[in-house]
């Protein structure tokens, strides 16, 4: 399974190609149409696999996104997807002052406008995290932390670091929620 759909316009093709390239430094597939759309292929039928392959779906919002036509049935196919699996699926990247629509007003997005280190680090707290980062609660006092395949046991206490490939990796132990303590990698909240 794919990490990313990138929905966008023809129009913003240069940053969407670099924050594809950026997205992939750090581990994260992504879906762009123009990868992955051939001559002859059925643009609908395209892309409703690759919105069905992947985690999570980016819209790129800008001026010119937001007249497209394809923008918004894609995001619309996105939100109903959202709606019937009850998860976040839908992450707003905003890239230029624009009028957001209603129906994603309500999200929190990445910020590209300023900076766009800022917005690149606060979507890969959510790609990252969710996909690259597990913590499994064995007992009250040990877990597993899962990063991308690799594997360790850790016992909860202060000061926790885990070695991944020959570094120490903080990790940091989070308040309860629903009676699970959460944990947090320090590694990919960096950029």
């Amino acid at each position: 399974m794919l990490d990313l759909f990138v929905c966008h316009s023809s129009e913003d093709h240069g940053f969407v190609s670099w924050l594809s390239k950026e997205l992939a430094k750090k581990g994260v597939t992504v879906w762009v149409d123009e990868g992955e759309i051939r001559v002859g292929d059925s643009l609908i039928g395209k892309i409703e696999e690759g919105m069905a392959k992947t985690r999570f779906f980016a819209v790129i919002l800008s001026k010119v996104s937001l007249k497209s036509p394809w923008v918004k049935k894609e995001l619309e196919m996105a939100i109903t997807k959202e709606v019937l699996e009850k998860r976040v699926i839908v992450l707003p990247i905003v890239i230029e002052e624009c009028e957001i629509p209603l129906y994603v007003r309500t999200k929190r997005y990445a910020d590209f406008r300023k900076s766009e280190k800022k917005g690149l680090r606060e979507l890969l707290a959510v790609l990252v995290g969710s996909s690259h980062f597990q913590c499994i609660l064995f007992r009250q006092k040990q877990a597993a932390i899962y990063i991308r395949g690799y594997r360790q046991r850790i016992e909860l206490k202060s000061n926790l670091t885990i070695n991944y490939k020959n570094e120490k990796v903080p990790i940091v132990v989070g308040k309860k929620k629903r009676n699970r303590k959460v944990l947090f990698c320090g590694k990919f909240d960096e950029y």
